[in-house]
């Protein structure tokens, strides 16, 4: 079970986990309406990971670029998109194995 973050104020609310040395963060894009200049949020979450790396003798932690892994349609929640990201993940290091 991957536990987001939920009150860690450099993150919105149960969009960031740790998981080991990777990061997962779920975003939903906003799109542009053409001819009406507004943003509309989308039912689409992207999901991004970034691995933390470490320098010889543990002085300093980076971690890397994020790159999107996923994209989930027709969410229509951050709860859905948070269980999508769960079994993406789990499915993730299965393939590692």
């Amino acid at each position: 079970m991957i536990y987001w973050y939920q009150k860690d104020e450099r993150f919105e609310p149960g969009t960031v986990a740790d998981q080991g040395d990777i990061r997962l963060k779920l975003s939903q894009p906003e799109r542009y309406v053409q001819g009406e200049g507004r943003k509309v949020v989308c039912n689409t979450w992207k999901l991004y990971l970034s691995i933390r790396t470490y320098k010889e003798n543990g002085v300093r932690e980076d971690l890397k670029r994020a790159v999107v892994v996923a994209v989930f349609k027709e969410c229509n929640s951050l709860e859905e998109a948070q269980n999508r990201a769960e079994k993406w993940l789990k499915a993730f290091i299965k393939s590692m194995r």
